[in-house]
């Protein structure tokens, strides 16, 4: 498969106001806040299947809780490792995002135990929160078109 990495953005609508979900890793894999983020199994069909089986590990969160789809909202290539900033061979990465109709989430269905907290954050909250210019660059990406909706 061409994509190897995957984010799955949530955003849910409250009042006029657009919150996004965000993931807090356990600080032995770097205790930085991010969206959903995985890897492209071989299973997966594509990169949408493949963020909303990530969303559901993740965060307990299911196809039937999700609304509206966008599709590639930035796409970009990983070429150090996000711990040690060593050089890897390249990993494209895709990031697509739904509308989420719930806030609960239910992290202990991860096996990997890689996130400890999550948290639904306003636009400008996220933005400080987020540690990668890429995760930063797909959240303006979308909040821009959910915005562009509205008109």
């Amino acid at each position: 498969m061409k994509h190897h990495m995957v984010e799955g953005w949530l955003y849910r609508k409250v009042n006029n106001e657009i919150l996004y979900l965000l993931l807090k890793r356990s600080s032995d894999k770097g205790g930085f806040w991010q969206p959903v983020a995985g890897r492209v199994e071989t299973s997966d069909a594509d990169t949408k299947e493949a963020a909303l089986r990530e969303i559901l590990e993740e965060t307990g969160i299911s196809k039937d809780k999700l609304g509206k789809f966008h599709d590639r909202i930035h796409e970009f290539t990983i070429n150090k490792h996000y711990l040690t900033q060593q050089p890897i061979p390249p990993i494209h990465e895709v990031a697509h995002a739904f509308e989420c109709f719930t806030f609960k989430c239910n992290m202990d269905m991860n096996n990997d135990q890689e996130h400890e907290t999550y948290g639904w954050f306003s636009y400008e909250q996220a933005l400080k929160l987020l540690k990668w210019n890429d995760n930063k660059d797909a959240m303006i990406k979308l909040n821009r078109q959910i915005n562009e909706e509205k008109i």
